[in-house]
């Protein structure tokens, strides 16, 4: 390494360069490279000027030069600062393991490379590097406190607790550590020690609205808690007796309107919401707030309205920007939607939320190219990045696959696997041997497809193999358009013997329709569902017979409709053991006509070719467009829409004349023509 306290020229620039004076050290450092051109410190120097100065490609250049020069700890931390600058994280990594390796007395690198595994969602190395880091320097408030961070979120809160504390004890200021162990201290129910620390965040970092709110928040806490009748009072009783005690305090009615939504009544919640925008017209959070209540109540426009007021305040808030992109969506307003999501993602970049919302707008409204590179965001959301499958195999993106031997990855709900899984054969025909990971509930669904080499669940270990791709990455990978969405007429069978059993219990007698109304409440939206009894002009046919289908969610409605309409019901056994759906394929592959709303058991029936009528309303998802009758996806399906929102009589109005229909034109072996 140069020796800089022999080199008074360097040091005198450094001295500038860390007092903010840029332009006076760039142009000692060029001296000093005009005498010496390969002089490794003054090249790494002129770099990280360029890159306080956001000159990354130049600072990459430079800093790369100096590596070449003479590589030393000090040259691979800041090429790994602008490796992350150039979004290449991986890189980063390498860059500051390789600091580390050289010397590991430099603590910076080890807050670089554990942001750098938390920006990479690696909380397991982040947390190896900080401990090792605080191992280095115990006294290092800020590593502490990112340690914590992280336990925190991994659940480990005692020790969180620990960390936090050593943080302030170490650093006093350190506001940003008050504020965490203020948050922590109230999850665990020590309002007092929350208050004192923060009280210290706040008076630390006036500025910091998150710190005052933190404050509020807890005083609050504290004034209801002494008020409560009885240890133990429910939160919500807490801050009705905050907001009785205060009706002029914002925070009070604010934070009950909350309160109330997480707790389903609607009403009281928009009530308390507009009672504190009265108080605070000027609080983008009091317009979201009652924006999102507004939404639940399936109020778009209105919604919409407390979204326009909340981002006339404060621009850039990027949670009204999504949930204004989401509305746009659900108003069939595409265009807007792609707008709110482009704001958002302006707004905060690496937003995985926002990207999947651009997504689905550009998909919705035909720009697939846009939508599938945007969808590809979905994997830096947790609880969808979780499927990709711990393997050395890289991930393909492009290029020829003949010969190779391919891991195709099950990753989201059992409607978009059946969706998507038509994909492998096209995979197969590429020339590629196809293994598919699935759940083990589908290996019994999935066992009839074409194109595929092996099965394997996500409870076997993972076969050896040259490449995996996430299952719903096929279409970007693929390039595929509206017009070229690979159709088959059918990809899927009901297992033989299965469909022989329902064959024979349900018998061939009458105009037979399969009948599914609700999806899961988890994972349907808003208004895709439908009243069972929306079907019971099609159960006074007299030559209908309905059967049902539906699973868990919206079984309860059945004992509510009139004793004339007649819907039967499979046995109790029906899809009763671990395989999911085959039961259900097999009735399906039975009737005459599949009824249903928008969920899987639609994917089910299009994927086995069966005649499908789909309920939609009337802004529906991505997949079924916003026109017209037929799918791209499905030959075999007909879509029948709503007109206007929340309308389903128009639309089963519809289904009743095309079942009439289908009854006069049946031949005289009963079945439809």
């Amino acid at each position: 390494m140069t020796d800089i306290a022999a080199r008074p020229g360097l040091e005198a620039a450094m001295r500038l360069h860390q007092s903010g004076d840029f332009a006076a050290a760039e142009d000692i450092y060029r001296q000093i490279l005009q005498v010496s051109p390969r002089d490794p410190e003054a090249l790494r120097l002129l770099g990280l000027v360029a890159l306080q100065r956001g000159e990354v490609e130049r600072a990459a250049g430079l800093i790369e030069a100096a590596l070449s020069a003479g590589a030393t700890a000090f040259h691979h931390l800041n090429l790994g600062m602008v490796r992350e600058q150039q979004d290449r994280h991986a890189d980063a990594v390498d860059c500051y393991r390789r600091a580390l390796a050289l010397d590991p007395d430099i603590v910076a690198t080890y807050h670089l490379l554990g942001d750098a595994c938390c920006a990479r969602r690696n909380p397991a190395a982040a947390v190896s590097c900080y401990r090792a880091g605080l191992a280095r320097a115990p006294q290092d408030a800020l590593l502490a406190n990112k340690l914590a961070t992280v336990l925190w979120t991994q659940g480990e809160p005692a020790a969180a607790l620990a960390l936090y504390r050593q943080a302030v004890a170490a650093q006093p200021d350190l506001a940003v550590a008050h504020f965490n162990l203020a948050n922590l201290l109230q999850e665990r129910g020590d309002l007092p020690a929350a208050l004192a620390h923060a009280s210290q965040a706040a008076a630390l970092d006036p500025a910091d609205g998150d710190a005052q709110a933190c404050l509020e928040r807890i005083t609050l806490g504290l004034g209801t808690q002494a008020g409560a009748q009885a240890e133990g009072t429910a939160v919500l009783a807490n801050y009705r007796s905050a907001a009785a005690a205060l009706p002029n305090h914002a925070t009070a009615q604010f934070l009950l309107a909350g309160a109330l939504q997480r707790a389903g009544s609607l009403d009281e919640a928009e009530v308390a919401a507009r009672r504190a925008l009265n108080l605070d017209t000027a609080a983008a959070e009091y317009h979201f707030r009652l924006g999102t209540i507004l939404d639940q109540r399936d109020e778009p426009t209105a919604a919409g309205d407390a979204y326009d007021a909340a981002l006339a305040i404060r621009p850039n808030h990027v949670p009204a920007l999504l949930n204004r992109g989401l509305n746009h969506l659900n108003s069939r307003a595409p265009a807007m939607a792609v707008a709110a999501f482009d704001r958002a993602i302006a707004a905060q970049p690496t937003n995985a939320r926002a990207h999947l919302g651009l997504a689905m707008a550009e998909l919705q409204r035909g720009h697939w190219q846009r939508g599938w590179a945007e969808y590809e965001w979905r994997l830096e959301m947790p609880e969808i990045g979780a499927a990709r499958p711990a393997t050395d195999r890289p991930e393909w993106r492009a290029g020829p696959i003949r010969g190779q031997d391919i891991l195709l990855v099950d990753e989201q709900g059992i409607g978009d696997a059946i969706q998507f899984v038509r994909y492998a054969a096209l995979v197969a025909a590429h020339g590629a041997r196809v293994t598919l990971r699935i759940r083990p509930a589908l290996r019994a669904l999935f066992s009839s497809l074409d194109g595929i080499a092996a099965l394997v669940t996500t409870d076997e270990p993972l076969p050896p193999g040259d490449l995996y791709c996430m299952l719903l990455s096929l279409p970007q990978v693929l390039g595929t358009t509206p017009a070229t969405v690979p159709a088959p007429p059918r990809y899927l069978r009901a297992e033989p013997r299965r469909l022989a059993r329902w064959r024979q219990r349900l018998g061939a007698h009458a105009f037979k329709i399969a009948i599914c109304w609700h999806g899961g409440r988890k994972k349907t939206g808003i208004g895709r569902s439908f009243q069972r009894a929306e079907l019971a002009p099609l159960a006074r046919l007299a030559e209908v017979r309905l059967i049902s289908v539906q699973r868990g969610d919206g079984l309860e409605e059945l004992d509510t409709l009139p004793a004339t309409v007649r819907v039967e019901l499979p046995d109790s056994d029906f899809d009763a053991g671990p395989d999911a759906l085959v039961d259900t394929a097999a009735i399906l592959e039975t009737v005459d006509l599949v009824i249903t709303c928008d969920t899987s058991i639609a994917h089910l029936a299009g994927a086995l070719g069966r005649p499908t009528w789909i309920a939609l309303q009337e802004a529906p998802d991505w997949r079924w467009g916003l026109a017209g009758d037929r799918s791209a996806w499905y030959p075999s399906v007909r879509l029948f829409r709503q007109t206007r929102r929340g309308d389903w009589a128009g639309v089963f109005a519809a289904m009743h004349t095309a079942v009439v229909q289908c009854l006069a034109a049946r031949g005289t072996d009963g079945s439809a023509r």
